[in-house]
């Protein structure tokens, strides 16, 4: 009788292994619809959409809004430290924190449909790497209708890295939420920096880039550290080696950020880190 049902159990997670693998590869299938060379040795953009309708300049006022909490989380293909799954949990940390946005990365394609179910918010999940018949990449969940999405390919030697570039348009004003992650090795690093920032510099409105970017002590030109600017210069964000690789960067200007915290959970080897963002008080003119 025991060996029966242990034979129903096996069958049973057997076929939601095969399932899930089904689903992923499907996943990879439409992302290469879309974009037919994944790996690449050079810088590539692609406009994943774009809406035309963007409201009108029709308020006369101060604005200062209520405060856009942003969140930045690399998951582990939703597993911890020690490979234990942890997506259910990590699912239920990201609506505890009820952030505005929430820009994940090593996300699987699979697990994007289960957070984008669960979080019932706009959403936009790009691929960046095939790992065997797992696809993992970036994705943004907001509560914020999306204006446009671009995905950008950097050069890459290694593992294929990249951004998700998202646009809001929020209390009358363009805010590009960017989600960066960049390699391990140093010099292919140096190259992957160059062409975020020449990027980030030919884009018009607000800007905030989070995302793992595996450097510690990052300096980006006309951006603050949100966390530095917080006093956590020394603070960790990955687990294994005690560093802040992750970070949340703002362009200077017309947002600033109100408060910056680290959530010391063990849901990923990552620690998931949020930040307040205002916008400086400003007139608008019809």
């Amino acid at each position: 009788m025991i060996v029966g049902e242990n034979m129903k159990l096996t069958k049973k997670i057997v076929f939601i292994l095969f399932s899930i693998v089904l689903i992923n590869i499907f996943i990879c299938i439409k992302q290469d619809q879309k974009f037919k060379y994944l790996d690449t040795k050079q810088m590539k953009i692609y406009n994943l959409y774009k809406d035309d309708l963007v409201p009108s300049l029709n308020s006369k006022n101060i604005q200062e809004s209520a405060d856009m909490k942003i969140m930045s989380f690399n998951i582990h293909k939703g597993r911890n430290e020690k490979n234990k799954y942890t997506l259910d949990s990590t699912i239920k940390l990201i609506k505890e924190n009820n952030a505005d946005i929430v820009c994940l990365q090593e996300v699987l394609g699979f697990q994007d449909a289960k957070i984008k179910k669960h979080l019932e918010n706009n959403s936009q999940f790009i691929v960046n790497q095939r790992d065997n018949l797992f696809s993992h990449g970036l994705a943004i969940y907001s509560k914020y209708p999306i204006v446009e999405s671009n995905q950008i390919l950097l050069t890459s030697n290694g593992e294929q890295r990249g951004l998700l570039h998202v646009t809001f348009y929020i209390n009358n004003k363009y805010v590009n939420v960017i989600n960066a992650h960049l390699a391990i090795n140093t010099d292919e690093r140096k190259v992957q920096i160059d062409e975020m920032m020449n990027y980030i510099n030919g884009l018009d409105g607000e800007v905030i880039l989070v995302g793992d970017f595996n450097q510690t002590n990052l300096e980006l030109s006309k951006l603050v550290d949100v966390g530095k600017y917080h006093g956590y210069v020394n603070s960790k964000t990955f687990i294994p080696i005690d560093s802040r690789i992750d970070h949340i960067f703002i362009k200077k200007g017309g947002i600033y950020s109100s408060t910056y915290n680290i959530i010391e959970s063990k849901l990923s080897d990552h620690y998931p880190i949020t930040a307040n963002i205002k916008y400086k008080p400003q007139l608008i003119l019809d």
